[in-house]
């Protein structure tokens, strides 16, 4: 009902006009339409209902006052039978017309005068006794007008005070408004009635003054005459009044017989065509094509506006400047293999030929004067960015030109290359799972080990590798890797093979890798696309401005086909990629 009530639009034919247009919107037009014809219904029964009620309060108070009236009517009927009868009157003299018909107006006003204050007596007597909110008799006789108006609005508050409890409750600020109207014009009806009795009481004063030198004048005439004359008088004013009370009684009836409705129906309500007016298709669609044009464009935009990982190697390079980015690195899959066969083709593989194509370039250019400047460490920001799955591809693509590669696993904290060759891997306490326990950490620990009991050749195809494994995690790195036992294995390494490639820890998570940064001569640092952010760039540049690195240049590592460069979108002969049937129009 609420919701209806609230969809219900009632406004105005013309702004003088008292015709209003009443309109509902729905689903169902049959519905609308059976409302709004309810609602005129039940509004005009209502209606009825009220001017009913006050009709009947009205001939219920006549029909009482009528009662009164009759029975002094009869008792005045029979004094002046008795008299009559009594003293042998048959006829009044014409010497005293005159002063009867004076005497008969006077005594008429008197009468009329008593009447009134009769009736204002007992409607505040009414008001006086009502308890709680009823009805009061209105068109009652009462020559005050203000009274009936007043008594025709009380009537009309009350009878929508009654309506509105029907649905809600005497707490409702619409009934508490009306209850402090209701009381108002008690009040101003109180008021009147008192004023109207004091006025009447003066009259009647006034009036029987009057009366009496009229009288006066009279009591020449003879006793029974005026006797009489009395009689006829009363009996006359109280027939005058009886037949008024019967006339409001008939007219009362009429108006309750003849109770019409407050409004009239022009037109019975009707549906406004058999389109929908509401969603509009066009419009409907419109928004949507808008909405679908812009929503993707939004996410994308909102998508690039809060990333912050680097994607690729141009945008690197947008942030590095003059540090070079060697190459870039695809994406594997789950099924692809992390370490490049022989004669690989692949995309990756291609890749790492690029990386070792520039990583060449650049250390001939650097090539100090002594030629030592083949020691290479591979390095990232934290853990699993792919600096062990870079160092050891880049091991094999240099092996696979005829270098002599030592790949030197230095991260003794967190080691990874036994993951990569041989299936081999780590116990829980971090110890080697193979044949020759002894790595780097027993080299820098013991003094007698020397850097061939450590050394173990993998060959992947016609490729081979020599590799210095981690050994076991002691338990202080740093003061390990600080020892000059490091240094003289990387000079006596640098001096054996063409390349040393170099596994170090992450550099923004510990120390280590800058504790020997002074014995590389390049330094590839290893970042992941999609899960390395921008910021963290600045933590590599600023230690080559302090001079704590040299011979820094990146590689972006993990890129998806997407974001690719030219060779990597497009391949060349085998590392070409064959689109999906369902992605050709991708």
């Amino acid at each position: 009902a609420q919701m209806y009530q609230q969809k219900l639009i009632i406004s105005q034919q013309d702004k003088l006009s008292n015709i209003v247009n009443i309109s509902l919107t729905d689903p169902i037009q049959k519905k609308a339409i059976d409302i709004i014809n309810e609602l005129i219904k039940n509004y005009n029964e209502n209606g009825v209902a009220d001017k009913k009620a006050i009709a009947d309060r009205t001939s219920e108070f006549i029909n009482d006052r009528i009662t009164q009236i009759a029975s002094n009517l009869s008792s005045v009927d029979q004094n002046a039978v008795e008299f009559m009868t009594n003293k042998g009157i048959s006829d009044i003299g014409s010497q005293t017309n005159i002063n009867l018909s004076t005497g008969a107006s006077n005594q008429q006003e008197l009468e009329n005068a008593r009447y009134q204050l009769m009736v204002a007596d007992a409607m505040k007597e009414e008001v006086d006794n009502q308890n709680g909110y009823q009805l009061l008799p209105s068109n009652i006789g009462l020559a005050d007008q203000s009274i009936t108006s007043n008594t025709a609005t009380y009537n009309q508050l009350v009878a929508e005070r009654k309506r509105l409890l029907e649905s809600s409750n005497e707490k409702n600020p619409i009934i508490v408004s009306l209850d402090q109207q209701i009381s108002g014009l008690r009040s101003t009806i109180k008021s009147s009635l008192s004023g109207m009795k004091e006025n009447l009481s003066l009259k009647l004063n006034s009036l029987a003054g009057q009366q009496s030198r009229i009288n006066s004048s009279l009591y020449s005439a003879p006793k029974n005459q005026q006797a009489l004359r009395d009689i006829t008088r009363k009996q006359q004013t109280t027939e005058s009044l009886y037949l008024y009370l019967l006339q409001k009684r008939e007219e009362s009836q009429i108006a309750y017989a003849s109770a019409s409705a407050k409004s009239k129906s022009i037109d019975s309500a009707y549906a406004s065509s058999n389109l929908p007016i509401s969603p509009k298709r066009n419009i409907v669609l419109l928004a949507s094509f808008i909405l679908g044009i812009l929503l993707p464009f939004t996410v994308i935009y909102i998508k690039d506006l809060l990333d912050n990982k680097i994607h690729n190697k141009l945008g690197l390079e947008n942030i590095v400047k003059n540090v070079p980015v060697l190459a870039e690195i695809p994406h594997l899959d789950k099924k692809e293999s992390k370490l490049i066969l022989d004669n690989d083709r692949s995309i990756l593989a291609e890749s790492l030929r690029i990386l070792r194509t520039n990583l060449d370039y650049v250390i001939k250019s650097n090539k100090d004067a002594t030629g030592s400047n083949n020691i290479i460490y591979i390095t990232s920001s934290v853990s699993g960015e792919g600096k062990t799955f870079l160092a050891s591809n880049l091991a094999m693509i240099f092996a696979g030109t005829g270098k002599k590669i030592l790949l030197i696993g230095a991260d003794i904290r967190n080691p990874k290359l036994y993951t990569f060759f041989n299936n081999n891997s780590l116990d829980h306490k971090g110890n080697a799972i193979r044949g020759n326990a002894l790595g780097l950490t027993e080299f820098l620990y013991d003094t007698s080990t020397k850097i061939e009991d450590i050394t173990e050749k993998i060959s992947n195809g016609s490729n081979s590798i020599d590799i210095i494994y981690s050994g076991k995690i002691p338990p202080n790195p740093s003061e390990l890797l600080m020892s000059d036992r490091m240094k003289a294995l990387l000079d006596e390494a640098s001096e054996k093979y063409d390349y040393v490639i170099v596994d170090t820890a992450p550099l923004l998570v510990v120390t280590d890798t800058i504790l020997i940064s002074e014995y590389a001569n390049q330094i590839v640092y290893v970042v992941r696309a999609g899960i390395t952010e921008q910021k963290v760039i600045d933590y590599p540049l600023n230690l080559v401005k302090e001079g704590k690195l040299k011979g820094l240049s990146f590689v972006v590592n993990d890129v998806k086909n997407t974001d690719l460069g030219y060779g990597g979108k497009y391949g060349y002969g085998y590392s070409a990629e064959v689109k999906k049937w369902w992605k050709f129009w991708a």
